[in-house]
């Protein structure tokens, strides 16, 4: 690891500092009341080093100013820095003069610009050559990282983001799917691509059917306006009859079976009984596409409870949290205000001490005895002074247990007022522990319910199933009896006349049933709607299909996350990061919140922001892999047990009493 320590720094004319000489050593305090010039010396290393100040102005006055407030004309400015890098010593020196002109024709002179002079060990440097120097050495916006406390929480959310993820960019997709089996559908493609992508291929591949599924029942609809009011299933069932008894006919005319009457009861009997079985099966076909229906609304009320219980499972957790956080800090308030209560409780108003003895009998100027008179007259006004020294003080203790009195009553009346909203507080959240019980419960029994739905509708058959109903396979069984018997049955020759007769009302009644059949025939409207509620069942179990990934995908990355983000606090001491943040759909969105003990960074008071931003640099200094010195602006907000061991340099800027610079190394 690169090690970068500033050991001196030499000011001469830079702001205030007329000349000034500072040694560093691992750790500098350097302590003075507002307007010393603490911050000068942070300014000028800046400077130094890159051309701008502490804030990261390129633009601010380095020249120093007389006691009106104008700045000094020609006095060059400089600053010298000693470093040590990795044991080489290197000076860096940087000069400013100014640029004077004769106006032409005249004696005048007039302030042309400022150059600077660079100087690297002694050798004079080209500004681009310097530049380059120092980028080598650290660049800029690393060097701010890695010595200023607060600029990386400074940056824009994103950009933390950026840098934090690089503490890990060893995490692997495919490896944390192959931990855990029930990603290993997920491992093809995590081979492809990365999880944000998969997730835009299935979210699209969704989309796109749930669209289809939208507009399958009004095409459905559409082409069912499309049939004939004309039954043409009666028709053809009435044609198939007449068929029958033309071949019947036929055939009882080549027989002359004398059975011919006998022949069309039992054929009218057959007709009747299709007509029973037909009715049965429609009845059962209707009851099977209602209980599909029925079944796809317990699926899609299972999956929208689910949904809806993540989110509030999610809310509650938040509320938990933020009710435990105000249950700490009111803890925290109540016993500060016990320990202001003992200790007023305590105070005590000293104990009278008694007025001097009365020494009024002597002269001060001779040391005689005074008259009798002028004694009597000191000693009355003794007495006087005496009385009111007894009464001020008995009316300053009334006072004292007074105002003590009022004290202790409101530090009780706060600490009542505390103890209260503690109360409140953990009140809240027994609730909302209970809520948040309920809700998981709610969960689980919203997901069975999708499951046990999704596994009730693939056992559905295609087509109803009658093997069961007696009434049905009843008629069957007379169907199939009566067929079997006409069979054998046969007209006689004394029928033939009468049966010629018949066939040719038989074939005349079929030539226009058939035409009917022809001007109305409904088969391919019928297997049209066939095809688009067959599209339909397959478009329900693609959407089923393609939320089944992504649902998937959101378990996936919920465990990534979980992973990536202990991984990255592992590598801090004192901070957290919130990384990840649940939306109200129940997906993940990026985000980068430090915080410190559950509390954000910027709640935290000043002392607390500086311990996480001296955690921060040294995370970023092991993966840069270089240290150099955290100037720690506001020192004073530290105490000397909680300031963090660090591996690099440290110099602490504390505001004191003192009206000049100290610099203790």
């Amino acid at each position: 690891m690169k090690r970068i320590k500033l050991e001196k720094l030499v000011l001469q004319n830079f702001k205030g500092s007329t000349d000034r000489t500072i040694e560093f050593s691992e750790r500098t305090v350097i302590s003075g009341a507002n307007a010393t010039g603490k911050t000068t010396i942070l300014d000028a290393f800046m400077w130094l080093l890159f051309n701008k100040d502490s804030s990261g102005a390129t633009s601010f006055q380095i020249r120093p100013l007389d006691v009106d407030g104008r700045q000094i004309d020609n006095v060059e400015i400089m600053v010298e820095g000693s470093l040590d890098v990795d044991g080489k010593k290197v000076t860096l020196k940087k000069v400013q003069k100014q640029i004077w002109r004769k106006r032409r024709g005249t004696d005048v002179t007039e302030l042309q610009g400022n150059e600077n002079l660079f100087e690297i060990n002694g050798y004079p440097k080209s500004e681009k050559d310097y530049k380059e120097y120092i980028s080598d050495l650290l660049e800029e916006k690393m060097f701010k990282l890695i010595t200023n406390p607060q600029a990386f929480t400074a940056l824009p959310w994103k950009e933390q983001r950026a840098v934090l993820m690089r503490l890990v960019d060893d995490v692997s997709d495919i490896a944390i799917a192959e931990s855990d089996s029930q990603f290993s559908e997920l491992i093809p493609e995590l081979e492809q691509a990365s999880a944000d992508d998969i997730r835009k291929k299935y979210t699209k591949a969704l989309n796109t059917w749930k669209k289809k599924q939208v507009e399958i029942p009004a095409r459905i609809d559409e082409v069912s306006k499309q049939l004939v009011d004309i039954d043409v299933a009666e028709k053809e069932l009435h044609a198939n009859y007449l068929r029958e008894q033309i071949a019947d006919t036929e055939r009882q005319y080549e027989e002359a079976d004398s059975s011919v009457k006998e022949f069309d009861r039992i054929n009218n009997q057959i007709l009747e009984i299709k007509g029973e079985i037909r009715m049965i099966y429609d009845v059962a076909d209707r009851k099977l596409r209602e209980q599909a229906a029925e079944i796809q609304n317990r699926k899609d009320s299972g999956y929208e409870g689910f949904n809806e219980a993540r989110q509030r499972i999610r809310m509650c957790e938040l509320d938990i949290e933020r009710v435990q956080s105000s249950i700490e800090r009111k803890e925290s308030e109540k016993k500060q205000l016990q320990d202001e209560w003992r200790a007023e409780k305590a105070k005590e108003f000293p104990a009278y001490e008694g007025f001097p003895e009365f020494d009024g009998d002597i002269c001060r100027a001779c040391g005689q005895a005074l008259p009798e008179g002028k004694r009597m007259e000191n000693l009355a006004a003794y007495e006087e002074r005496k009385k009111k020294h007894l009464s001020d003080y008995e009316k300053s203790k009334e006072a004292f247990e007074l105002s003590k009195k009022e004290r202790l009553a409101q530090i009780a009346d706060k600490g009542n007022a505390t103890v209260a909203a503690i109360k409140k507080h953990q009140g809240e959240l027994e609730q909302l522990t209970a809520d948040l019980e309920k809700v998981k419960k709610d969960s689980i029994r919203f997901n069975k319910m999708k499951s046990d739905a999704m596994a009730e509708f693939d056992k559905l058959p295609l087509k109803p199933d009658l093997s069961g109903n007696q009434e049905y396979e009843s008629l069957q069984l007379q169907l199939s009896k009566l067929e079997e018997g006409m069979k054998s049955m046969s007209t006689g020759a004394d029928y033939r006349s009468q049966l010629r007769i018949k066939l040719a009302g038989l074939r005349e009644e079929l030539s226009a049933v058939e035409k009917e059949i022809a001007s109305a025939d409904n088969t391919a409207v019928e297997e049209r709607i066939a095809e688009l509620q067959a599209e339909q069942r397959e478009v329900g179990q693609k959407v089923a299909d393609q939320e089944r990934m992504i649902c998937m995908l959101e378990s996936f990355v919920m465990e990534k996350m979980d992973k990536v983000s202990g991984m990255i606090n592992a590598k801090f001491n004192t901070v957290s990061w919130k990384l990840f943040d649940t939306q109200i759909n129940g997906g993940m969105k990026e985000t980068c919140e430090c915080k410190i003990n559950g509390v954000s960074y910027s709640d935290l008071n000043n002392g607390h922001q500086i311990i996480a931003g001296l955690d921060i640099i040294s995370s970023l200094s092991a993966l840069y892999g270089v240290t150099a010195p955290a100037f720690i602006d506001n020192a004073e907000a530290l105490n000397d047990f909680n300031i963090p061991d660090m591996d690099g340099q440290m110099v602490l800027l504390k505001v004191s009493d003192s009206e000049s610079l100290e610099v203790r190394a």
